[in-house]
Order: C-alpha cells, then sequence, then structure tokens
C-alpha cells in the first residue's frame, strides 16, 4: 500500500502524430492487472519505454547534425520529383436518364398538343405521363434540417442502378496525315480499368450518401505516379454505366485533361470541384445529352510534398474530403452565410434550422447541431458555383444554335417574344417547341437581362410606346437613348415628390438594411448592400413617378428591384477578372421590365400585386383593399383542400396558416425564402409563362401556385408527422431554403402545374367551384367594408381635420402623427371619459366572419344538409355585437383589469358633436362615419341585414326535424325592440384603428399608433427578451418616441441644490462626483428623481446624465476656481454663486424588484463607464483623478418628514460562500463587494501632487484611469471605469420609499388578446377573407415569440367517466381503452369545425367551451357530432396546443345523457393568457419594440397597410427636402436630426456635412430635433422633437 502511493502520473503533452488532422487510425486496448498498483507499474513503465525512444531519436539526429554532409545516395523515389498522384473523389451524379422526368417529357412534346390533352383531361396514353409524379416520395429526404445524413437535392427518376468506370488515356501520337489512333489506357496497379460501387433504385446516385463511403465523402479513385513529361496530354475519362443482368450499356462520359495546361496538376491550385455534364459518342462526334452531370472532386500531391519516414512509410497526406473542408473553412468560421456569386447574406437560411421537424419513420431523432447545419449549407453552396457553370455551358451552347437558325431564318432583329406571338399566330409548334424547351432548361446568365425583357415585351415597350410618350425613332440606338432619358426623366421627377409613399419607401430602405446583419459589420459587404439598395431604390421612386402607371406603395417591388439588379454569372466576385466580370443589370432594364409586368397592357400580370385598381369614371373614390397575392393564396388553400383533403385539415387543426409564409412569397416570387441561383431559375419559367397565350387559370401567376402546392405535397409526411403549427412551418421554409439544385425547382413547378391544371383540378372547374365559393362567402361583408373605406378616404385624403394655421400646413388628409395627437384623445375625452369606469366592460367591435374551414371541407352530404339548415338559426351571428374581454386572474389573486375598454352604449349625438367641435373639417362626414361603423348598417344601399326567420321557414324548419343549431347564438345579438328593429352600437375602438390605418404616414407610425390602443405600462415589458423576429433601427426609432419625460429631463436641466430639504423629497439619488486635485473637494451632483424609469430585468441602458456644480464664492475646491471666476467676471457677477454644467457622466442605471407586486423592495445597479469634464470650467482634466459616492434619500426615524442622503450597503456575494470556498477565492478574484457603494478613484497616486504621478492600480487596473484626446479628435479625453469597478449594486433586499418606484404610465408592451384584435382588424379592413379563427391565429404565428398557435391535436368521445380527473395525456387514454378493448370515436374534425365557429360567435376569445358564450347548454347535435352512445354519459376527450406558450394539455368535458355540455365545467383553456402569473406572461407579451418589428417584417399585414393607403394623389413638394446620407447608417432618409441643444457645451463637437452645405451631427436620439430646409432663403426650419417631414412645423427665430 505505501509502495502503491509512490506513483504520481501526471499528465504530459500529446506526441505531435496525435492530433486529429494526422491521427488517420486510432486503436484501443484494454488490459486487465490484478490490482492498482500492477497498472501503475505498467503505466511508469510504458512512459519510461517512450521517453527512450525519443531519446534514441533525438542522439540520431543529433549524430546526423555532427556529421560531414556528404553525397547522398539518391532513392528510387526522387525519381519522380517532377509528378504527383492525382486522387479523384466521384461524388454523386443527376439525371442521367432524363426521358423519365415529367420535366423533359414536356421538353420534348409538343406544347399545344399537351394542353389540348389536358383541357380533356389525362388518360392511361397520355404522352405527358412521368413514372414519378408529386408524391411524398418525391424528395423525401430533403429537408433544412436532418439527422446528421447529406440529403438528396434531386429526385429519384428512374429506378435504375448505375455504376461509373474510371480510365487514364493518353492519345497516341499520330503521323501527319494519318487518323489518330486510339488513346492508350494508362493502367494503375496492373488495372486498366477503376469501377465504383453500383448504386440502385435512382438515376441520380449519390456516392457521398453511402455509409461505407460518407467519412470519405464519395468513391475514390487513385493513380500511381504521374510524370507531367511523359504523359503531356494525359486524361481522365468518367464513363457513366447502366446496370443490368447480362450486360451494361453506356448512358454518357466525359473527359478531362489532367496534365494538360497543368488543368489537374498545378502546384498552386492543388484542389478543384467540378461538375461535368455528360456526352455521348456516335459517328466519331460528340453529342450532349441533355440532361446528366457528375461531381467530381480532385486533388493532387506534387512528388516532393510527399514525405517518407527513416523506415520507408509515407507520411498520410489530406484526403480530397479534407481539402475540401480546408478550402471552405473560412466561411464556415463566419457568423453568417454569404452567397457566393452575389455576395449577399444568404436570408433563407435564418429559417431553415429547426430540430423538432427532424423524424425518422415518424419517431423524432436526435436533430444534428445548428453548426453542422450551417456547414452543410455552405458546402452546398460551394458545390452550386460549379454547378451553374456546367449547366450554364450547356445551356450557352443551345442557345447559341438557337440564335444560328434565328439568322439563318433573318429574324435576329426581333424580340423573342414578338416572335412567340408570330409563331403563335402561324401556328408555327416547331419553333414555339424549341423555344418553350430553352426557356424551361434555363437562361444562360448573361442574357438573362436582354432575353427577360424581350419575353416579357419590356423591349418592345421601352422601344416604342415609353410610360406614355410613344417614339418615332428607327434608329436602335436612338430608342434606346429615348428610353434611357425617360427613366431618368421619371427618376428626376420622382426624387422631387413628397408624397407618402415616397416617405414610405425611404423607411423600406432602412428596413432592407438590416438584411446584412453581420456585427461588426463587414465595410465592403456594408458599402456593397448600400449601393444596391440605392439602385433599387431608383428604380422604385421612377415606378411611383408614372403618373398613368398607378402603381401603389409596395416593399415588394423594393426587393424585386433588388434582387433584379444582382449581377448574374457563375463564377464567385472575389475571383473574377475585369475581362470576365459578371453580367450587371442596369437600372433602366430593371425599371422597363417591373414597369411592364405591372402597369403596361402588352403584359400587366402583376397589376394585381403592385398596381392601382382600374377604376371607371363613376366609381367613387376609395381605399385600395384587397390584393391579387390574397386571392392567389386563397386558390392555393383551395387546390390543397380538394387534392390533399387530409392534409388540408391536418394544418387547419394544428392553426397552420398558408398566408403566414405564401403571401410574402407571392409577392416577393420566393425571393429570401430560396438560394438566389435557385429564384432566379425559377423566374426564367416565371416570367416566360407571363405573356404565354395558352396558360390556363391565373395566367402568368400559377406557378408560383404550383411552387407552393409542390412543397406542401412534397412534404406530405413530414407535415402530417408534425405537431404544432410552427413545426410546419419549420418543415416549409427549411424545404425551400434547401433547394440548391436549380433543376430541380423547375422539376416541381412542372410536375405540380402537370397535376393541377391538367384536367383533374382547376380545368374541369372543381378547384375553380370552390375558389369562387370561398369568395361569395365574403361579399357581404366586404361590401360593409367598402362603403367604410370609401368614407375612410375622404376623411385621410381629401378633407383636413381643423381649418390650417399656417401656410406651410396646407396639405389634405390627416397624418397619423396629427391622429394620435390630436383626434383620438379628443374624441377619448369627450365621449368616453365622461363615464365611470364600470361602464366601460367592452373593448371592440366583433364583426363574425364566415367559416372558411367547414366551407372548404364540406362533403356533399354536409352541403346538403346545410342547405337544408338555412331554415334554422344562422350558425354565425349575422349582426356584430360588441365584444367583452375573457375573465381572467391577476397575480395577486384579483380580476385582472384589461386595457383598452370603451362604454357599449356610445350616441350618434355624442360621437357626432365631438367631431364637429373638436375636428371641423369633419363635420359634413360625422354622420356618415356614424352609419358606417355601427353593428347595423342600414341606411345606405347593398348593406346586408341580420337575416332572421320568417313564421313559413320555422314552420318548414319543424317540418324537416330541423333544430336551432345553437341557443347561444342569439344571445350574442343586440337586443330587438318590439318594433323588429335593433339597438346600433358603435366600437371607438374600431373607429380608431379604422382611422389609423388609412392615415397618411408610414408602417411604423401606424403600428406605433396601433399599438397604443391596447396596450399597458409593465415593467417586465422593458426587457430584452428573446423573440423569432429580430428588431430592426425602424423598430427602434418608432417604440423610443415615448420616453418618460421626468427622466429625460433630469439627465439634461439644471436640478436645484442637492442639500436642500426639496431635493432630498424630490430626488431618490445623489450621485456626488469628487476630486482629490489639488485637495478633497465636491465638483458635482447628478439628482435622480426616480427609479420608475429604470424598474427593468435586462441589460441597464447607458445614458449621459450632466454633471452640474457651483462657481464663484462657494465653487469647487481647486480645480473648478479659476474657471468660475473668470466666467463669473464675463457676466458681470463677480463673487455670485451660479451653477453650471461642468461635464458629463456616462452611467447606467437599474432597479430589479423582487417580485413585480412590490417594487418598493429590490436591488440597484449603478454602472459608471466614464466621467469628462468641460475645459471651459474644468482647466485641467487630466490631474482631476474623480471618484464617485452614492446615496440614497430615505425618511429620518423620529422625524416625520424629514429626509436624508443616506449611504446604500453594497452586495457581497462571498456572503453565500462556504469557508472553504472563500479560502479558493484569491486576491486576484476580489471586486467591489461589502461596504458601501462608491466608485474610487480610477488611478492611484505614487506620490504627492501632480498629474505625472498618477499610475494604475495594479489589480484590476486594466482600461481604467484618464483616457488622452484621441488622434482623430473625434473622442475627447475622459475618466474611464472598467467592468470590473465600474458595476456595482446594492444588497438584494434595498428598501426604497415607494414614492419613488411607482412605475411609469408608459405604454411599453401589450398582450396577444389585444394583438388578435388589432390583426383582426387590419385583415378585415384590407379585405383580406379570413375567419375569424384564421385572424386568431395569423396574430399569433406573427407576434408570439416562439411562433405558437392555438391548435387542436386530437379529440375523441368515450363512453363512461374514466380518467376525467386524472392528469395523463390523450395517447396514454386512448392506449388503457385498446387494452380494455373499450370502443371510441374520433371527432377531431367536428371539434376543429366547432372551435372556428366559437371563435366567430364568442367575440373572439380561443378558450372553447367559455363562460361568456355558454349561455345555455349545447349539445352534440349542436357541434355537428352524431351521439354514439345514446342514454348513457359520455366524456369528450381534447388534446390541443395551448395558445401562448404551446404547452400540449388533455382536457376531459363531461357529457350528459342527453348529450349536452355541462356548462360551468367545460370551459377547455386554449390560451395561455388567461393563466395571468409569471409563468406564462413573457410568452403572451410583446414590447413595442418587438409589436412594431414584428408588423412590419410581415408582408401580409405590412403590404396591406401599404396598399390600403395609396389613394393619395402625388404631388411635387414646393420644397427640396434636405437628403443626408449617413455613412454610419448607411441609409437615405429625408430629414437630418440634431441632437438637443442641452447636450452642446462650451467644446466644439465633430458633425458630419450633408448634401447642401448644412452642417449637422448625427446623433441616435429618438428626441432630437429635425430640420429641413425652406424654399425662400437660406433658412432652416426646426421641427417639434418627433415631429415627421408631414407634420406641423414649430417655428424658431
Amino acid at each position: 500500500k505505501d509502495q502503491l502511493y509512490e506513483y504520481r502520473l501526471a499528465a504530459g503533452p500529446l506526441p505531435p502524430d496525435a492530433s486529429p488532422a494526422c491521427c488517420t487510425y486510432e486503436f484501443s486496448v484494454r488490459l486487465r492487472f490484478p490490482n492498482e498498483f500492477e497498472m501503475y507499474h505498467f503505466v511508469a513503465m510504458l512512459r519510461r519505454c517512450v521517453r527512450v525512444d525519443h531519446y534514441q531519436q533525438a542522439s540520431k539526429m543529433l549524430e546526423y547534425q555532427k556529421q560531414q554532409t556528404a553525397a547522398a545516395v539518391p532513392r528510387q523515389r526522387q525519381l519522380y520529383k517532377s509528378g504527383g498522384q492525382l486522387e479523384v473523389l466521384l461524388v454523386e451524379a443527376r439525371r442521367l436518364k432524363p426521358l423519365q422526368s415529367a420535366l423533359n417529357t414536356v421538353l420534348q412534346s409538343d406544347p399545344i398538343a399537351l394542353y389540348e390533352s389536358w383541357s380533356k383531361g389525362r388518360t392511361e396514353g397520355d404522352p405527358s405521363q412521368s413514372n414519378q409524379m408529386l408524391g411524398p416520395d418525391y424528395l423525401p429526404e430533403l429537408m433544412g434540417t436532418t439527422d446528421g445524413r447529406m440529403p438528396k437535392q434531386t429526385p429519384n427518376g428512374s429506378p435504375i442502378a448505375t455504376f461509373v468506370n474510371f480510365r487514364m488515356l493518353h492519345p497516341t501520337e499520330a503521323a501527319p496525315g494519318e487518323k489518330p489512333g486510339r488513346p492508350e489506357v494508362v493502367p494503375y496497379r496492373g488495372q486498366k480499368v477503376q469501377i465504383s460501387s453500383v448504386i440502385n433504385g435512382t438515376d441520380s446516385p449519390v456516392w457521398a450518401r453511402e455509409s461505407e463511403l460518407e467519412a470519405a465523402g464519395g468513391w475514390t479513385f487513385r493513380t500511381g505516379m504521374i510524370d507531367p513529361d511523359k504523359f503531356p496530354r494525359l486524361l481522365l475519362e468518367f464513363e457513366v454505366m447502366q446496370a443490368a443482368v447480362f450486360s451494361a450499356t453506356r448512358i454518357g462520359l466525359i473527359q478531362i485533361p489532367v496534365t494538360e495546361e497543368q488543368f489537374l496538376t498545378n502546384p498552386e491550385q492543388r484542389f478543384k470541384n467540378l461538375w461535368l455534364p455528360l456526352v455521348n459518342i456516335k459517328d466519331g462526334q460528340q453529342t450532349p445529352n441533355i440532361t446528366g452531370e457528375i461531381h467530381v472532386m480532385t486533388h493532387w500531391l506534387p512528388a516532393e510534398m510527399k514525405q517518407v519516414f527513416s523506415d520507408g512509410r509515407e507520411k498520410m497526406q489530406l484526403s480530397t474530403r479534407q481539402m475540401f473542408n480546408k478550402q471552405i473553412w473560412h466561411k464556415v468560421s463566419q457568423k453568417c452565410i454569404r452567397e457566393p456569386i452575389y455576395g449577399t447574406e444568404a436570408l433563407y437560411f435564418r429559417n431553415v434550422y429547426n430540430p423538432n421537424t427532424v423524424r425518422v419513420n415518424g419517431e423524432k431523432v436526435e436533430a444534428e447541431t445548428f453548426k453542422n447545419t450551417f456547414r452543410r449549407h455552405v458546402e452546398e453552396l460551394s458545390h452550386a458555383v460549379p454547378y451553374l457553370e456546367c449547366l450554364e455551358r450547356r445551356q450557352l451552347n443551345a442557345w447559341n444554335l438557337f440564335k444560328n437558325e434565328l439568322v439563318e431564318k433573318g429574324l435576329e432583329n426581333r424580340g423573342l417574344g414578338e416572335l412567340r406571338l408570330h409563331w403563335q399566330d402561324t401556328d408555327n409548334l416547331e419553333m414555339l417547341n424549341k423555344l418553350q424547351s430553352l426557356m424551361l432548361r434555363g437562361v444562360p446568365s448573361a442574357l438573362r437581362p436582354q432575353v427577360w425583357a424581350e419575353v416579357t415585351l419590356a423591349s418592345r415597350v421601352s422601344a416604342t410606346d415609353g410610360a406614355g410618350q410613344t417614339r418615332d425613332y428607327a434608329d436602335e440606338e436612338e430608342l434606346a437613348l429615348a428610353a434611357e432619358k425617360e427613366y431618368q426623366a421619371l427618376l428626376a421627377r420622382g426624387m422631387e415628390l413628397n408624397s407618402d409613399a415616397m416617405h414610405q419607401l425611404h423607411e423600406d430602405t432602412v428596413l432592407l438594411l438590416a438584411w446584412e446583419s453581420t456585427s461588426p459589420p463587414l465595410p465592403e459587404a456594408l458599402k456593397l448592400h448600400q449601393k444596391r439598395i440605392e439602385k433599387a431604390k431608383n428604380v422604385v421612386t421612377a415606378l411611383l413617378a408614372c403618373e398613368d402607371g398607378g402603381v401603389a406603395s409596395s416593399e415588394s417591388l423594393l426587393v424585386l428591384a433588388f434582387f433584379l439588379l444582382l449581377p448574374q454569372g457563375y463564377k464567385e466576385a472575389s475571383t473574377v477578372s475585369a475581362a470576365d466580370g459578371l453580367t450587371q443589370p442596369s437600372e433602366q432594364s430593371v425599371f422597363w421590365l417591373l414597369y411592364t409586368l405591372v402597369c403596361h397592357r402588352y403584359n400587366g400580370m402583376y397589376r394585381e400585386y403592385y398596381g392601382l385598381p382600374v377604376k371607371r369614371d363613376s366609381d367613387p373614390e376609395c381605399l385600395i383593399a384587397g390584393c391579387g397575392a390574397m386571392q392567389d393564396v386563397n386558390l392555393l388553400e383551395c387546390c390543397v383542400a380538394y387534392h390533399e383533403r387530409d392534409l388540408f385539415f391536418r394544418m387547419n387543426a394544428l392553426g397552420f396558416e398558408l398566408s403566414t409564409i405564401f403571401y410574402g412569397a407571392f409577392m416577393r416570387w420566393y425571393a429570401t425564402l430560396m438560394p438566389t441561383a435557385t429564384v432566379f431559375r425559377f423566374w426564367d419559367a416565371l416570367l416566360f409563362q407571363s405573356t404565354n397565350p395558352k396558360t390556363q387559370s391565373l395566367g402568368g401567376r400559377d406557378y408560383l401556385i404550383n411552387l407552393a402546392f409542390a412543397t406542401l405535397q412534397v412534404k406530405r409526411n413530414e407535415l402530417m408527422e408534425c405537431e404544432s403549427a410552427a413545426e410546419m412551418k419549420g418543415v416549409v421554409l427549411g424545404f425551400l431554403g434547401s433547394l440548391y439544385d436549380t433543376t430541380t425547382v423547375i422539376d416541381l413547378v412542372h410536375a405540380a402545374d402537370l397535376y393541377l391544371w391538367g384536367g383533374a383540378g382547376f380545368s374541369s372547374g372543381k378547384v375553380s367551384y370552390l375558389w369562387t365559393q370561398r369568395d361569395e362567402m365574403f361579399k357581404g361583408i366586404n361590401q360593409t367594408t367598402k362603403w367604410q373605406n370609401q368614407i375612410l378616404h375622404r376623411l385621410a385624403f381629401e378633407g383636413q381635420v381643423r381649418p390650417p394655421k399656417h401656410p406651410s400646413e396646407q396639405f389634405a388628409g390627416v397624418t397619423t402623427k396629427q391622429l394620435v395627437q390630436e383626434v383620438i384623445p379628443t374624441l377619448q375625452i369627450n365621449v368616453a371619459g365622461s363615464r365611470s369606469n364600470s361602464s366601460a366592460r367592452h373593448w371592440a367591435m366583433h364583426r363574425p366572419m364566415p367559416l372558411v374551414a367547414r366551407t372548404m371541407l364540406q362533403s356533399s352530404g354536409d352541403k346538403a344538409w346545410g342547405l337544408l339548415s338555412s331554415f334554422s338559426t344562422p350558425d354565425v351571428p349575422m349582426i356584430p355585437f360588441m365584444a367583452e374581454p375573457p375573465k381572467a386572474q391577476a397575480e395577486d389573486g384579483s380580476m385582472r383589469k384589461w386595457n383598452g375598454m370603451e362604454p357599449l352604449n356610445v350616441q350618434s349625438t355624442e360621437v357626432i358633436s365631438a367631431i364637429q367641435r373638436h375636428a371641423p373639417g369633419w363635420s359634413a362626414q360625422a354622420p356618415d362615419l356614424w352609419r358606417y361603423f355601427t353593428n347595423i348598417p342600414v341606411d345606405y344601399p347593398g348593406a346586408k341585414t341580420a337575416v332572421r326567420q320568417t313564421a313559413v321557414q320555422k314552420m318548414m324548419g319543424g317540418l324537416l326535424g330541423i333544430k336551432p343549431t345553437d341557443p347561444n347564438v342569439a344571445m350574442t345579438q343586440p337586443k330587438q325592440s318590439a318594433e323588429g328593429t335593433f339597438e346600433q352600437s358603435l366600437s371607438l375602438n374600431e373607429l380608431f384603428g379604422a382611422l389609423i390605418c388609412c392615415s397618411r404616414g408610414t408602417v411604423a407610425s401606424k403600428a406605433a399608433a396601433l399599438f397604443d390602443l391596447y396596450s399597458y405600462g409593465d415593467p417586465r415589458g422593458e426587457g430584452e427578451h428573446e423573440h423569432l423576429v429580430p428588431s430592426n433601427k425602424v423598430a427602434k426609432i418608432a417604440a423610443g418616441q415615448a420616453t418618460d419625460a421626468v427622466a429625460e429631463k433630469s439627465r439634461i436641466l439644471a436640478p436645484a441644490d442637492a442639500d436642500a430639504d426639496e431635493s432630498k423629497r424630490d430626488n431618490v439619488l445623489r450621485i456626488q462626483v469628487m476630486t482629490s486635485y489639488p485637495k478633497d473637494g465636491l465638483l458635482g451632483d447628478v439628482l435622480i428623481p426616480s427609479l420608475s424609469p429604470f424598474i427593468s430585468a435586462r441589460t441597464p441602458v447607458l445614458k449621459t446624465y450632466n454633471i452640474w456644480g457651483k462657481t464663484g464664492r462657494e465653487g469647487t475646491g481647486g480645480a473648478g476656481n479659476a474657471a468660475g471666476a473668470t466666467n463669473a467676471m464675463n457676466n458681470g457677477v463677480v463673487g455670485e454663486e451660479k451653477r453650471v454644467c461642468l461635464g458629463e457622466i456616462l452611467m447606467a442605471i437599474q432597479w430589479q424588484p423582487r417580485n413585480f407586486l412590490n417594487y418598493a423592495k429590490g436591488q440597484l445597479t449603478v454602472q459608471v463607464k466614464h466621467i469628462k469634464f468641460h475645459e471651459f470650467h474644468i482647466l485641467e482634466p487630466y490631474n482631476i483623478n474623480p471618484f464617485i459616492h452614492v446615496y440614497m434619500s430615505r425618511a429620518v426615524a423620529g422625524s416625520p418628514g424629514s429626509r436624508e442622503w443616506a449611504e446604500i450597503k453594497r452586495w457581497d456575494p462571498r456572503l453565500h460562500m462556504t469557508q472553504a470556498q472563500q479560502q479558493k477565492v484569491g486576491v486576484f478574484s476580489r471586486g467591489p463587494y461589502g461596504g458601501v457603494i462608491k466608485f474610487d478613484p480610477t488611478m492611484r497616486q505614487r506620490a504627492a501632487g501632480g498629474g505625472a504621478t498618477l499610475g494604475h492600480w495594479v489589480q484590476h487596473g486594466k482600461d481604467q484611469g484618464w483616457v488622452p484626446l484621441s488622434t482623430d479628435k473625434k473622442v475627447s479625453g475622459h475618466w474611464a471605469w472598467n467592468d470590473v469597478w465600474g458595476k456595482q449594486s446594492s444588497v438584494l433586499d434595498l428598501e426604497v420609499g415607494t414614492e419613488f418606484v411607482k412605475y411609469s404610465s408608459r405604454r411599453n408592451c401589450i398582450d396577444l388578446m389585444g394583438i388578435r384584435l388589432l390583426v383582426s382588424q387590419v385583415l378585415q379592413r384590407c379585405m383580406m377573407n379570413m375567419s375569424n379563427r384564421q385572424a386568431v391565429l395569423v396574430a399569433d404565428s406573427i407576434f408570439n415569440r416562439a411562433g405558437v398557435v392555438p391548435g387542436i391535436y386530437q379529440a375523441i368521445l368515450a363512453q363512461g367517466t374514466d380518467y376525467r380527473m386524472e392528469k395523463i395525456g390523450l395517447s396514454d387514454i386512448m392506449a388503457r381503452f385498446e387494452e380494455r378493448k373499450k370502443p371510441y370515436v374520433d371527432v377531431t374534425r367536428e371539434m376543429v369545425f366547432e372551435h372556428e365557429r366559437q371563435i366567430a360567435c364568442n367575440g373572439g376569445q380561443v378558450n372553447l367551451f367559455a363562460p361568456s358564450y355558454m349561455y345555455h347548454q349545447i349539445n352534440l347535435q349542436t357541434m355537428g357530432i352524431s351521439d354514439p352512445y345514446p342514454d348513457q354519459e359520455k366524456t369528450l376527450y381534447i388534446h390541443f396546443i395551448r395558445g401562448g406558450d404551446g404547452e400540449r394539455c388533455t382536457e376531459a368535458i363531461d357529457v350528459d345523457k342527453s348529450g349536452n355540455v355541462e356548462g360551468s365545467l367545460a370551459e377547455v383553456q386554449m390560451d395561455a393568457l388567461v393563466k395571468d402569473n409569471q409563468e406564462s406572461w413573457l410568452m403572451n407579451r410583446v414590447t413595442k419594440e418587438e409589436f412594431i418589428a414584428c408588423f412590419c417584417g410581415n408582408p401580409l399585414l405590412a403590404e396591406s397597410l401599404r396598399r390600403l393607403s395609396s389613394g393619395d394623389s402625388l404631388h411635387r413638394s414646393s420644397s427640396s427636402p434636405l437628403e443626408a446620407w449617413l455613412p454610419t447608417l448607411a441609409e437615405f432618409v429625408r430629414q437630418a436630426l440634431l441632437p438637443k441643444l442641452s447636450e452642446f457645451g462650451p467644446r466644439p463637437q465633430d458633425i458630419c456635412k450633408c448634401k447642401d452645405g448644412v452642417v449637422m451631427r448625427w446623433e441616435e436620439d429618438v428626441n432630437s430635433e429635425i430640420i429641413r430646409r425652406l424654399p425662400a432663403g437660406e433658412k432652416l426650419e426646426i421641427l417639434k422633437p418627433g415631429t415627421d417631414p408631414t407634420g406641423r412645423p414649430f417655428m424658431v427665430k
């Protein structure tokens, strides 16, 4: 035992060959010893042996060094000094059998005959049939996140077996005039041919996915030593073969040079990543295959780099796969993925990773990590560049042949679009087929701008018609010059516009700047991104300047212009030379392309997307509601509901709304959702389809629906296995973001086109009828909304709130800011302010919408029953009603008080008189405003009143045995008088929301105004919490407008004397700035009046506070005496005391309450960064060496009403440590712990007097002390504290006066219930044709932090009362039922329909069987469930996803023998919001900044509001607004910001210089003044803080 303790083995360094990069093989040996002594003895001996071996090797090296240099005997291996060895890695092959795919069948068929055959319906002998149609097996493994395996990018295609033969060939020399002989095969190890493994079942084999080849990255071919001098023209041949029973047939081959021009043997470029197109040899000539490519990577190892050990063994070298990883390592190490050709950040990758979607055989498995997903997508992008080059060469060859044919026919001067129309008129099917084949195979990137312009007829529009100016030039150069001049004229005109659309465009450019999210930003990438945004902004500016074009404001147009301006090519930008560069589209060409697609009669396919509707002279002015993109989304829903009924029901049950993804996808043509190269390949087909005269359904837009439908159908299995809407969204976005194979997207589009419009769907009228039926349901409701929008248009764009007081205010309409500041508060005070709070019981007008899901999924029998049931009480109340908020319990046990409440009995006289008094400009419209916004608008034509039953209808219903479906529906109707009329009511919140939506302002300002309707103040809303949607600068500025006025003034204004009783009573903190130079004394104070603005759980925010001190007789003790005397003499008040600003302190304050029910007890944190003194008052700031004392105001014991400044105890974490832990804390682990809060001097004094004697502290002295003036003079000298000593906290239970922690009334957060009301109002106002449940799901999907929405996973109805009280899941309950063989009925479908109906009837509440809805008992028949167990007690089990937090829950509901639901205990808590506790608070609320970011970042809401406000007339501004370029933010804005004048001290500050010569300093401060140049004279106009350029100015002399 004593000997055992003698062994002390310490871990030593690893041998140099033990690194994973060098050590290829690893062995493990397991040894067993009788005892520990023997084990230690063996290890010690082993170590000694290793050391002896190292010693012997070192001794040999020393002996070799001592020996004289002698002639070395050359080794045989040195004969190949000029050669090397080549390693070839076979990765994959794609589309080896092209005739088996649907796309290539279409390419080789007559397009006209195909459309005619499809219109008659598909048959078994249809030539367009393919052996692999769309389905779950089309691309089963392509996912955004996988289980770690490499997904396959290409469909399986034909089920064939393939392998590859590998040969090395060297051409033989032939005598002059003789035919060259067959190439000589160079053998390797006696074999002339190397054969890869055989892969079965696909024509797109991937060797890299095979389990035995996965580590190496594919099948490896190796060569012997190659001597370039001996084989100057060596070739590698890859022969792709199809395996058969008796013999193999060739599919194609390709030969590449090896030594010629050092193609593969260049020592400077030893690694190559190649995609090679296959060819066939016919009659001695090479014929390119239609499709078929192989992917190989090569690695050249020169002989001089091969190392040989003394025993003759060669050192292991990096493999080909390792060389590839080394090449992309710098990209993998970056924080974001950048697309190699275009230099843009891969925006689609932000939505790709979702580990919850990874399943194998229906079971969840461990997903790959985020870094592995990141690396895999970087690899795919690296492979995409050579793949595009391979396709480009094949496409270019085909297009050159086609152009030569046009030259032979004399058609080279005509555009492809015109030729297409000509061939269509002359029935030239051959040329039509060739053109279609070329477009679908892809357009060469160098030709894309020209081809896109020709096929869309944009080239014809720019050359002949123009934007309203017909051209009569005959010369092409003159026509091109005229088009360029017209574009420049439109751009110049647009720059002068001062319309709402232009202001919105400026805000959208700032939003696009957030695409570059690298932090810190890369200067070159940011500069390039700015330049591209500027060009895209110019294009949209010219479009908005087209008076006859009718272009609506749309961010999607800016996005499309941005992508259309990206360079076209197939090489990385960093490797492109000037001679072989990328094709750069011009602004002019992009403008004419978009103008033709949106505005011109030659095309105009996307007018319903981005243009204003064509109005007749008799049509009244109205807001622009509705959008073609939403109509296409509705058609997509109908296609899925008809063709994939089970999938559509599953999506509807879980709450997944297609519009949350595909509305933005349609508006942006899938840009930002797919890799950019794939987007461009998709646009080849999309733009070609826009002028196809033979298209059915939607013309050229059906390809957008095709891709969406194909995505859903291909991922059907994965979507059916999802357990929530968030998982479904992740599956769809992950699939789209993984489409790196550009040809696959065309395969998907054409396979879906064949499936949808090929005779079985739209053309037969089935989907068309469903689409029409869905649209008809909303006609009555949309008619009401349309009449409301007409009056809103007159208020927002034609009149004024009140007569203007200044000539500069002469503009029509009302701005959002004016509405929020003047109109809404006034109406609230005059209408709702006169009532007591007890009368405010309602908060919104609930307008029941049609039941979309029930209609889409109804069978023929259900529809027949619904027709008969029309005689009974309708399923949904026809008349809107005022909704009550849900009853929820607050954290303290009381009933929760909801914000945004309004009175129920608002009278017409109140509203009309209030408008006439306070908004006289709207007096004429006030009566109409009341009539149109009540729940029963019966005074205008076309309005639908409530459907009431007649005696005949009731009698027929009784004869048919039809009972009223739900007695609770009648309870939600307004009360009916004896005369048969209904009481009218109006919702102020609905009226205010409608006015905000249509007002003149940007989307961000409207979102901020909508937020204030239902928001409230809560300290928990101040935290920087995680959210799926990242914040942006627009949201930060819009949310920062509402700051605490008291806190802001305290930072700047001079306080009273800190020692006065008034200061002790009115302030909570005193921060004393002291100095010891030349003697101890007080410099100045900073007083903090309240801790309410600093209540937060997030990282404290640094702000600047002015330091106020005294001058004169009682000035500072030496440091400021001279300055004080000088200042006093200059002002003529010698000897008079005066308080001045001595400098500023940058610090952050935070108050964290122990709980949010008692704010008076908590922990105070103060963080000081630096102090900066003004040299006008402090002559020698570098000698001050300041220190800080912090005091808190507290009551004096025994003296009521008196207060004093008291020191604050400092937090000491060592008190919570054990004695052993305290002993481990070294001297260098100490910090500002214990004692009181004070900030000691940042430098120590080595001797008495003078700053030259100041030195840094030994312990934690880094980054502290005096920081001198920077060399560029942009940062003045200051005294800095580091993070160790600059951040100090009080004890955890510090108590302050309750008057100092009253939370600010500033509204900073909103709950999901208020968000649902706002989203419902916006969607109804924009006529998006959604049910009430759909609006709720859209709101939760956009604004919830985790994208969680309420949904029903499964519901069953079982006999008996088993397991009602047990807290077990539904799956366990069903398993127990099956064990006992107890029957049950699945009623998921019926409960999903019932959920939609109840949300429409109960005022928008998510909970099933809510108490506010259960006026009477409802039964199973009401819910459409046939009672399977009559006269027996039953239990309804519902397994659901709870809204807010996404928790999976199971509820049991009692059903009596009659089938009635027990109302008292039946409520299903599907909304976590009603449980108002600390756990659910975060998931059910968002802050103002998050709300604005989500609103502006979602196309469904933001684009709808942009289009709604596009009715303003474009007018020229009389002045030229100041346009400032901000280099730090890289954005164009039409305003320039100055800091407050109080922030300027006596020392000059550097500011940036703008275009017009006005000198300004940019400060990121929300309370900055805004200046603009006036037209007359060189004057400046200074606006109130926060006022936008459309607001009323405040003139300052």
